[in-house]
């Protein structure tokens, strides 16, 4: 059983088919426009209550000392519910718009950078998990933003280290 387990930790397979699930959400809400809709108030209290109740029973279950884990049938179902709250009730928190634009780079490449805070803060004899988890976080999120910024600004790199175009534009020559 062992050994099995281990076969989905290579390559992230077992992340891949936890955020699956919230990728093909996101893509089948984004299929439609939503945006010009107005506010659905029983859909969006339907929403609340739901996603409310969820997150009263995954209190109660861990105060029972209960183990909820987030790649649980209920921590997929509560996942879901949150992130169809926060869609159709029109929220928009512009920092994490800002974050948002730069989530597959984030996704690539946070690692890198979450090992990096640590190496740093290991080499500066800082011992605090309070500290690391703050410069992690910190680093995890601006370090690939950083990259993603530097990266698109050519066409070739842009295209080889995360697979898109770049937004660079280049005056066709005249002859």
């Amino acid at each position: 059983m062992r050994i099995y387990a281990y076969r989905y930790l290579f390559f992230s397979l077992s992340g891949f088919f936890f955020l699956l699930p919230f990728f093909s959400l996101g893509c089948l809400l984004s299929s439609k426009r939503h945006s010009e809709e107005k506010l659905n108030i029983k859909l969006v209290t339907i929403l609340l209550t739901l996603f409310a109740g969820l997150m009263l029973y995954k209190f109660l279950q861990l105060q029972s000392q209960s183990n909820f884990e987030r790649n649980s049938l209920m921590g997929l179902v509560t996942g879901f519910v949150g992130c169809s709250l926060f869609y159709f009730a029109k929220i928009k928190i512009i920092p994490l718009v800002f974050i948002g634009k730069y989530s597959f780079s984030i996704y690539l490449y946070h690692v890198y950078f979450l090992v990096l805070s640590r190496m740093l803060l290991v080499y500066l004899g800082v011992q605090s998990t309070e500290l690391n988890i703050v410069f992690g976080m910190f680093f995890g999120i601006f370090g690939p933003i950083a990259v993603e910024i530097v990266l698109s600004k050519s066409n070739y790199a842009s295209r080889i280290f995360l697979g898109q175009k770049s937004t660079v534009k280049y005056a066709q020559k005249s002859t």
